[in-house]
């Protein structure tokens, strides 16, 4: 009998295949869901309902963990994508974008920016798409991994990468839960906006359904100007015509709307609702400062030493820049003096040339051909002819000495041509049309002359060739050698020193702020652990470790040191360290205000207390390390807390109905029928309350592309879309009444002008490119009926946050 262990294997392989299945499937399957339901109920007796939607709770634990799985499931699925793209697949999901030039994933196709209130709404979006009959199976998650990897991996393949991207924490139940929830929410969502858009453009957002008069209207609210006279009518100004003494019932009234509002002085709804105060402590590293120190550590022969070597390296040089001499100019208005000069010699010689030529011409024996007797009388105008006659030819020839230049380069071909051309000869000679008579003789003076001439002209020519040629020698030698003229040390002794001072100050000032903020971190962390301790019975308070003195941490290291009282979000930006920013993933990049890091926004949760916080703010030069010393969370105070602030409310709102009925008197005095001035109407003692000639202005500004906002008037107090109505469906010369957009003041319209002229618009709105930037405007009006519809939803559902604030 053979005693091999593989006798035994092989005797036991169905039962032990069988059970290596159920334990896979247990590991795989029920441990996941198991896990998930003992970590959501661990902590059930401490766990706050973080919202409630269709009457369930939605506990914190829930959140936390979703939101978690939420975060490895979109790091995951890049690195999916990554993986397909390198095997040559393409993600053949709906939405998924991959740049090719930065070799980065665009959108994954899904929800990729979790958090709590976003893990809150992916909940309740996917229940109402469920509601809505959308079903997705593990079948339906599964074909969209395969399209999402475009086949090239099988499932196990994907859920293991899974498990290793995510250190074995997630699993392919967490994975098909994850994905089925944001699958769901997504189609709810699409479901809504697909009455809103035909679509949508990467990068720039929907494409909104809009008719034709829609189009016309945006386009006048982007091109349309308005020139305008105002009178703002206050609503300050008629609260003690409101009764001081309201009713119960509308305080109550009042109070219930507004109780769980924060405060908002651009809306005209009311707020009682407290915001997050805190308390602060700082410590702050000014660059300067330390710059300051290392510079009286620097001597001058260090200074002059660092500037010889830079001089000698090619700094602090000069080019000399070539100053206009006096000499130079005089000389180049000699020249020109004396070209003219010259001009006139030669014109001058030139006649006294001719004169005697003509005079030779006189005295010399004409040859004359005989062509018939005739009367004596007759001869005398054909004796005068010729002096006529040879000036016109003198002049011909001295007019174009250029043209015969090239044939006296070769008399040796020249004169064969003039012998064997007698009819050029007889063109070059000058005959009298009185009596034919031919000057021989001058033509060939002439010719002797031109020649002489021509050759003094050549010989110029030549000796301006040489001396250009010169020159350009000279010029090249200068070009060859820039002049440079090196700066004083006295000049650029304080660059020197910042150039040295500046990286060791930086050096040690990074290295001050570094260990102001392990000390505030190592507290942190060590408070932390003792009130876990403090909960669970195993330490007291007495235990707790020493807080460190932030005051002397700094005098020690030569830093500031501050405290803030209590201020809330709005307020902590007043002060100087709300200009610092939190520092970014590089040197061209900005983080988060100070104010957002502190007390959180759009889900993200703000700093904890003594948790510390490093900021710059780049303008300052100054660095600061800060936490928040004590908070007191927002909270919805009692009746009597905010009775005072209720009451001017409901007063506040009595007073807008005065204020608005005394607009709408000064109104109607100024319409064009009565032909009163707006200035007119006003009482005496308002005057100042009256703006002249606002504008131009347009209804919305484009501030990018598809990006708009209200029209801006700066002299105004925060006007807003009732305003901008009441201006432009105002005709000029009437008068029309809109409040701002808190409704404190309530403005009389006077429109002056509009421009452009209607004709020239229709002509703008034929242009494609006009029309486009109108139609993207209606998004405004998209997302304000997007915005009804979650309200609606919301109320409808029941939904309501209970851990904070909602935003917007």
């Amino acid at each position: 009998m053979s005693s091999s262990p593989f006798v035994i294997f092989r005797r036991y392989l169905k039962p032990l295949m069988v059970a290596l299945t159920l334990l896979a499937l247990f590991a795989f399957v029920v441990l996941p869901a198991l896990q998930s339901y003992l970590q959501s109920g661990a902590t059930v007796g401490a766990d706050p309902v973080f919202a409630t939607f269709d009457g369930t709770p939605v506990k914190a634990s829930r959140v936390d963990y979703f939101t978690q799985s939420h975060n490895s499931v979109v790091r995951f699925l890049n690195e999916l994508a990554d993986e397909t793209i390198r095997r040559q697949g393409t993600p053949r999901t709906a939405g998924f974008r991959y740049n090719t030039q930065t070799n980065q994933v665009e959108d994954l196709g899904i929800f990729s920016a979790p958090s709590q209130f976003a893990t809150v709404r992916t909940l309740q979006f996917a229940s109402e798409a469920k509601k809505a009959g959308f079903e997705l199976d593990d079948g339906a998650i599964r074909y969209w991994l395969q399209q999402f990897t475009d086949g090239t991996m099988s499932d196990g393949e994907i859920i293991s990468r899974l498990m290793q991207s995510t250190r074995n924490r997630l699993g392919q139940y967490h994975l098909y839960d994850v994905l089925r929830q944001l699958l769901l929410a997504q189609a709810f969502q699409q479901s809504v906006d697909s009455g809103l858009a035909a679509g949508s453009i990467p990068g720039m957002g929907d494409i909104p359904i809009v008719t034709p008069a829609q189009q016309w209207e945006n386009f006048l609210k982007l091109s349309q100007q308005a020139t305008v006279d105002a009178y703002g009518v206050l609503v300050a100004d008629f609260i003690d015509k409101t009764d001081p003494n309201p009713s119960e019932s509308d305080i109550k009234e009042v109070y219930e709307a507004g109780k769980d509002v924060l405060p908002n002085d651009q809306s005209p709804e009311p707020g009682f609702r407290r915001p997050t105060v805190a308390e602060f402590e700082f410590v702050a590293a000014n660059l300067n400062t330390f710059i300051d120190r290392e510079i009286d550590n620097f001597t001058e022969e260090q200074l002059k030493a660092e500037y010889q070597r830079r001089l000698d390296g090619g700094d602090f040089r000069l080019p000399v820049e070539p100053e206009a001499d006096q000499d130079l100019l005089d000389l180049g208005m000699d020249t020109e003096a004396a070209a003219e000069e010259e001009a006139a010699e030669e014109e001058a010689a030139a006649e006294e040339e001719m004169a005697e030529v003509a005079e030779e011409a006189a005295e010399e024996p004409m040859t004359e051909e005989p062509v018939g007797e005739e009367a004596p009388a007759e001869e005398a105008p054909a004796e005068e002819a010729p002096a006529e006659e040879t000036t016109v030819e003198e002049q011909a020839a001295e007019e174009t000495p250029a043209e015969e230049a090239p044939a006296e380069e070769s008399p040796a071909e020249e004169a064969p041509a003039e012998e064997d051309a007698p009819a050029e000869e007889d063109g070059a000679a000058i005959r009298s049309p009185g009596n034919g008579t031919t000057l021989v003789a001058l033509v060939q003076d002439e010719s002797e002359d031109t020649e002489t001439a021509d050759d003094a002209g050549d010989a110029d020519s030549a000796d301006a060739q040489a001396t250009d040629a010169e020159a350009d020698a000279d010029e090249g030698e200068g070009e060859g050698e820039p002049e440079y003229e090196a700066e004083s040390f006295e000049d650029v002794r304080n660059e020197i020193l910042d150039d040295l001072a500046r990286p060791i100050a930086a050096q040690k000032l990074d290295k001050a702020v570094q260990q102001v903020r392990s000390r505030m971190q190592r507290y942190f962390s060590e408070l932390s652990i003792h009130e876990s301790n403090v909960a669970v019975g195993t330490a007291t308070e007495a235990d707790a470790p020493e807080r460190p003195d932030l005051k002397k941490l700094a005098d020690d290291l030569g830093l500031e040191y501050g405290t803030i009282g209590e201020r809330n979000a709005e307020e902590i930006a007043d002060e100087a360290i709300g200009n610092s920013v939190g520092t970014g993933t590089s040197l061209d990049q900005r983080g988060p205000p100070y104010a957002f890091l502190m007390f959180g926004g759009g889900g993200m949760q703000g700093q904890a207390v003594l948790s510390p916080l490093v900021t710059v703010d780049l303008t300052a030069s100054k660095t600061y390390v800060s936490w928040k010393t004590d908070q007191i969370d927002s909270y919805a105070p009692t009746l009597e807390e905010a009775r005072d602030e209720v009451v001017m409310a409901i007063r506040t709102r009595e007073a807008r109905k005065f204020a608005e009925e005394e607009a709408t008197r000064i109104a109607k005095q100024v319409a064009a029928e009565n032909e009163k001035s707006l200035e007119e109407a006003i009482p005496d003692d308002k005057q100042d309350q009256l703006k002249t000639g606002l504008g131009p202005f347009s209804w919305m500004n484009m501030m990018g592309f598809g990006q708009m906002t209200i029209g801006n008037v700066p002299e105004l107090d925060s006007v807003g879309p009732k305003f901008m109505r009441a201006t432009f469906h105002t005709e000029v010369g009437n008068a029309g009444v809109a409040a701002n957009a808190p409704q404190r003041v309530y403005y009389v319209i006077v429109p002056r002008s509009f421009q452009p002229s209607v004709e020239e618009l229709r002509n703008r709105f034929l242009q494609r490119g006009e029309r486009m930037m109108a139609q993207f405007l209606t998004n405004t009006e998209n997302n304000e009926i997007r915005r009804g519809f979650y309200e609606a939803l919301d109320e409808r559902t029941g939904f309501k946050m209970t851990e904070f604030d909602q935003p917007e």
